[in-house]
């Protein structure tokens, strides 16, 4: 028995010390989520080993967050919210009146939550927030007899621009800035007839002059987001929301979109990094994968990019590359140099960022630096 139980041992520790050189010497387990993904990779013509080697790198980890987020947003467009929805049932019980239980946050809903924001000593804003649903689920006290909701106001338009980019702090980078990068600036309007300021003010928007370039890396982000296929994959990102069969497969279908689309960029960011000598894995991105001082999706990087440095290589994170890799797009996209027109120009900027809000933002950002940043 004892002979048995030696060699018992012996077996065990044999097997323990192999598995462990093995993965010693393989690396960790390839995430399973990526097979199809590579196979897919390999048969639109990327090089196999160098796919494989991307994908088998320990910090290539399956994240369907951003996928996850997405759907979240478009859910909740065309549904409406869960949350919303307890709250606005929870205020009619209570004798307010948030007007439909549709989950969505209207006028009515927003005068309601204030309402009660107000009776219950909450901060009054409004907003369905986590605080207004844990006193509304506890309270027994009903709305005070009479509380009618006023005639719905016009509608007030949206903020003409992003208030955060004209602080003083803010206002006073962008000029800074400015000043400091002169002869590049120069040189981007003689070469393609984009003004100084609207190159400035367009980089102040998309990434803070370059100091906020994202967190997360553009590789994974986009590589997950091509590998979702299932609702189980992001159920988990999806705030609570339990969509029924139908909206489960519109979900699935506005995911496949979702996929395909990052499938495209995916293999964009590949071959912009393999032909630029760049590391896809250390190349951080926005939540959905624009990279760059530019922020450009990877298709975009292929397309417009340029070797603004003449040091061989397009890296959207080098300066120079970044602001003639803008102004070649926006000139591709209607920008006529110096003979162009404010339409023209509204239309260009609009092609980058399809947000009447982000173009107001630029234009008007340009219009301060243009009156202000001769001054030192």
């Amino acid at each position: 028995m004892e002979r048995l139980f030696s060699i018992f041992t012996y077996i065990l520790a044999t097997v323990i010390t192999t598995t462990f050189l093995l993965a010693a010497t393989t690396g960790p387990a390839r995430a399973e989520q990526w097979d199809s993904l590579i196979e897919q990779l390999v048969s639109d013509g990327l090089d196999r080993t160098h796919v494989e080697a991307l994908f088998s790198r320990p910090e290539a980890q399956f994240d369907p967050s951003s996928m996850g987020h997405k759907m979240l947003r478009l859910f909740r467009i065309k549904y409406g919210s869960c949350v919303v929805r307890e709250l606005q049932a929870n205020l009619l019980a209570l004798g307010y009146d948030p007007g439909p239980v549709d989950g969505f946050s209207g006028f009515r809903t927003r005068w309601a939550i204030s309402q009660f924001q107000r009776l219950h000593g909450l901060p009054v804003d409004g907003k369905p927030s986590n605080a207004v649903r844990t006193v509304l689920a506890n309270s027994p006290q009903r709305a005070p007899e009479g509380l009618l909701p006023p005639e719905k106001p016009e509608t007030s338009p949206p903020p003409t621009v992003y208030p955060s980019v004209f602080t003083p702090s803010r206002l006073a980078e962008a000029q800074a800035f400015f000043l400091e990068n002169q002869a590049l600036l120069a040189e981007i309007e003689t070469d393609y007839g984009i003004p100084k300021e609207i190159a400035v003010a367009l980089l102040t928007v998309e990434t803070r002059l370059g100091t906020f370039l994202g967190r997360k890396n553009a590789f994974i982000t986009l590589a997950s987001m091509a590998a979702c296929s299932e609702l189980s994959q992001i159920m988990p990102h999806m705030d609570g929301e339990q969509p029924d069969a139908a909206q489960r497969q519109w979900m699935l279908t506005r995911m496949g979109q979702k996929a395909e689309w990052a499938y495209r960029e995916l293999k964009a960011l590949i071959r912009h990094c393999e032909q630029n000598g760049l590391d896809p894995l250390a190349v951080p991105g926005s939540v959905y994968g624009a990279v760059g001082i530019c922020q450009f999706m990877p298709t975009s990087a292929l397309e417009w990019g340029v070797d603004g440095d003449a040091d061989g290589a397009v890296n959207l994170f080098v300066l120079a590359d970044a602001l003639h890799s803008m102004a070649n797009y926006l000139c591709d996209h209607g920008w006529e140099g110096d003979t162009s027109t404010e339409s023209a120009q509204r239309q260009a900027l609009y092609s980058y960022n399809h947000s009447h809000t982000y173009v107001n933002t630029i234009m008007a950002l340009a219009a301060h630096l243009k009156a202000n940043g001769s001054n030192s």
